[in-house]
């Protein structure tokens, strides 16, 4: 497990890109030098991370797939412009649609969202919201074959992973900065509050 917080000064984020596609390059490249085995690829939706791994591995045969912990949010988020919050029918929604996408029915469960906006009349800020919604799935829906990864044996979420980083990475990482004041404190461990740059407070992490 690896993580990044190298930024630019202007808060580019592309340093630590580039040093996390990079590290996986090289692993990559030890464990299959010929490219030949085909590489499941678990990320959020979000557009940099797959241009950084379409522009840092481009010679690997790459299986997009967005993870599942960033597509219930967004169903949930649709089952409640239509239903009230905890109710039996935005579950039902929730759960029948949770299955079709898993069987890979994605371009279904959007046009069905959209006809189902259009019959109840939805407007402004509720139609914008499911507009959002549907505008997500389409722009991952090359990435969300869930009935193909699945018969492949491929992983479709990153919960034990996104687990692993809370605990080991996040826990172990922050440390608290104390502050002179009595009863207050910044993150664990121990040292002065840091002051000035950007990357100041580094100087101030202790083993842990």
């Amino acid at each position: 497990m690896r993580a990044s917080l190298a930024c630019s000064p202007g808060e580019n984020t592309e340093p630590a890109l580039e040093a996390m596609f990079g590290s996986m390059g090289a692993e990559i490249d030890a464990r299959d030098p010929n490219h030949m085995l085909p590489l499941p690829c678990l990320m959020d939706g979000q557009g940099a991370l797959w241009e950084a791994a379409n522009r840092y591995l481009p010679q690997h045969p790459l299986v997009p797939i967005l993870d599942w912990l960033h597509v219930t949010p967004w169903l949930w988020k649709a089952a409640y412009l239509f239903y009230p919050e905890r109710s039996q029918a935005a579950l039902d929604l929730v759960r029948d649609r949770v299955l079709r996408i898993l069987k890979g029915e994605v371009r279904s469960v959007i046009l069905g969202l959209r006809r189902m906006a259009t019959t109840a009349c939805q407007r402004g800020q509720k139609r914008e919201k499911l507009d959002k919604i549907c505008g997500y799935f389409e722009a991952n829906e090359a990435r969300m074959h869930y009935d193909q990864y699945l018969v492949e044996g491929y992983p479709i979420a990153t919960g034990v992973i996104e687990g692993a980083c809370r605990h080991l990475v996040k826990d172990r990482m922050e440390v608290r900065l104390v502050d002179p004041k009595p009863k207050r404190s910044w993150l664990r461990g121990m040292g002065p509050k840091p002051r000035g740059g950007n990357n100041q407070w580094l100087e101030n992490l202790i083993p842990v």
